[in-house]
């Protein structure tokens, strides 16, 4: 049986994954989860989220999903640039985390990243929010 990897206990409900400061592969990609809220939060540690990391990013979010953790939210604060093959390893984790009732939010604040989020057509298939607690509670900024 594959060892659960949310293992490590934070304080108010917040669990620290195992792979926390060390992910898998790189620490390209960090998460938390909230058991107040059943979200996972997910942190790219990258400017550029291209290729080379779409298979790693696609990995690491899919075994997070299989440990039952589909309400994904996805910081996109450090993120500058994004090409078209890891935003198509986002869509089709958005699909399988739709698959099973979940959902991927994305926190992209439109003012400080218009280049980046009009190329991708963000708004069209993601929510987007403009911090963690706006994505947590599912309001969006009016």
């Amino acid at each position: 049986m594959r060892e659960s990897l949310f293992k490590k206990t934070g304080q108010n409900g917040v669990h620290v994954s195992k792979n926390y400061n060390e992910s898998v592969l790189t620490t390209k990609f960090t998460s938390i989860y909230d058991s107040n809220s059943d979200n996972t939060v997910i942190m790219l540690n990258v400017e550029r989220a291209t290729v080379y990391e779409a298979k790693e990013f696609i990995e690491y979010v899919s075994n997070i999903i299989n440990d039952g953790k589909n309400r994904i939210i996805i910081d996109l604060e450090n993120v500058y640039f994004l090409d078209s093959v890891f935003f198509g390893a986002m869509i089709k984790l958005l699909k399988i985390a739709n698959k099973d009732g979940g959902y991927i939010r994305l926190i992209a604040e439109k003012k400080s990243k218009p280049e980046l989020l009009s190329i991708s057509n963000f708004d069209g298939i993601f929510e987007l929010y403009p911090n963690l607690f706006a994505a947590i509670s599912g309001k969006k900024a009016g």
